[in-house]
């Protein structure tokens, strides 16, 4: 088995209920996100600083801890408060290079082999999840480029990466373990649910697939799961990939 963690900054030991601090959090209700520049909900000293696991330094953390065997399979969990010094800040990029094999600056053997194994995680945990009957979407993401005064001048479409789909699915299985102690232990607490799809909404997508000359399979409405799956397998690499991923979310 391997032992995955997974951190977060622990905001609450510095945002204490009813403080100045957590009313103008309250108001602003979330961090906002232009295309030149961020607008905290915390102040950038909390943020940037205290909050941010920057590497090299200890850093508060409530942290989940999961032995997983080699099919994904969570064995037994742990959730704690802890103290966490990171050693490197990875970039998506850099992590990519690293589980294609190539040489990255600053990365030593452990360090190399622990992004490999946690590769090797990663694969499991995704295969895993399909054959739950998770939907893998890879409806495209698009960055806005501005100039000095802050005008847009070029949208980049954001390549999706083996690196960016390791991080959420490691926040997945996070989630679902922290979902299950709360539930184990009978405490209540928020969560957001999908239910099954409606039939006729199934039977329009169908429809506007057969349209379009795509894949439709009668499966779509018999075995939803597994009919989109497929639907969305056989989109890979064709001209319409992105409007049937659109229409299927």
């Amino acid at each position: 088995a391997m032992r995955l963690g997974v951190h977060i900054a622990d905001v609450s030991h510095y945002v204490k209920k009813g403080t100045a601090l957590d009313a103008e959090a309250a108001e602003r209700a979330t961090s906002v996100y232009m295309a030149d520049r961020v607008v905290p909900m915390l102040p950038p000293n909390l943020s940037d600083g205290l909050c941010s696991l920057m590497p090299h330094v200890e850093r508060l953390t409530l942290s989940c801890f999961m032995d997983v065997d080699v099919s994904g399979k969570v064995l037994n969990s742990r959730l704690a408060e802890g103290v966490i010094r990171s050693r490197r800040r990875f970039t998506y990029e850099e992590v990519e290079s690293v589980l294609k094999g190539e040489h990255v600056a600053n990365v030593d053997a452990d360090l190399q082999e622990s992004v490999l194994r946690i590769g090797r995680l990663f694969k499991a945990l995704t295969l895993l999840r399909m054959k739950r009957g998770a939907l893998d979407m890879t409806v495209p993401e698009y960055k806005v480029s501005v100039d000095a005064q802050g005008r847009p001048v070029e949208v980049v479409r954001r390549t999706r990466l083996d690196s960016h789909r390791l991080i959420e699915e490691f926040m997945l299985l996070a989630n679902e373990t922290v979902a299950g102690a709360l539930l184990k232990r009978r405490i209540p607490f928020l969560s957001r649910i999908h239910p099954d799809p409606d039939p006729r909404k199934l039977e329009i997508l169908r429809a506007e697939l057969r349209k379009m000359g795509a894949y439709a399979p009668s499966s779509l409405t018999s075995h939803p799961s597994a009919g989109m799956q497929d639907v969305l397998a056989k989109a890979v690499g064709q001209p319409l990939e992105e409007t049937i991923n659109m229409l299927v979310m």
